[in-house]
């Protein structure tokens, strides 16, 4: 990746294309989310077994590639900056779902579960996460499902303030990985 002050200072999310990951970029993936979740997991206090990225292998981030959505924000240069993982699933495979704020969704309903979320460090602040989220957003309305859902660290308030700010909201709160971790619902 380049280490310019200049090229880092001139990006901007405009020069961006969100695609689908391909399996030759998994070992760049997987670094990427490492990275990130040093700073989520510091951000939060939340100690480091706790976190699923800290098992994920490259032969999961594989399987994850062949099998779902995974994608990629890419500099002109085709350099990974951010990832982002979709999940289609029920909603009651998650855990805890209350649905009290969200009386329009069954527990049986299918939700896009957006996960393994990471913007490179260097490049955050200039566009890319939300950029990332719109397109998965889009998918989700495209492929017909009403709502988006991500689990995320309350404590990281950065990070929760984020979601909040682009309409999300806190349906649960879920400590069974020791941590206080919010299940967040956007309604598409």
């Amino acid at each position: 990746m380049n280490n310019n002050a200049e090229y880092l200072s001139e990006l901007k999310s405009s020069d961006l294309s969100i695609r689908p990951a391909m399996h030759w970029e998994v070992q760049d993936i997987l670094r990427l989310l490492r990275s990130a979740m040093v700073t989520y997991r510091t951000l939060g206090q939340i100690p480091e077994d706790r976190l699923d990225i800290s098992t994920e292998t490259s032969r999961d981030v594989l399987k994850a590639i062949k099998s779902g959505f995974v994608f990629v924000a890419v500099d002109p240069n085709d350099q990974i900056l951010a990832t982002a993982r979709l999940r289609f699933m029920p909603l009651n495979r998650m855990h805890p779902v209350s649905l009290v704020n969200f009386p329009q969704l069954s527990a049986q309903e299918q939700v896009a579960y957006f996960t393994r979320f990471a913007v490179d460090q260097r490049f955050r602040g200039i566009g890319i996460g939300s950029k990332m989220l719109d397109t998965c957003e889009k998918i989700a309305r495209d492929e017909g499902l009403r709502a988006i859902v991500l689990h995320t660290a309350i404590s990281n308030e950065s990070v929760a303030g984020f979601y909040l700010r682009r309409g999300y909201t806190t349906d649960s709160v879920d400590l069974s990985r020791g941590y206080p971790r919010g299940f967040f619902v956007k309604i598409l």
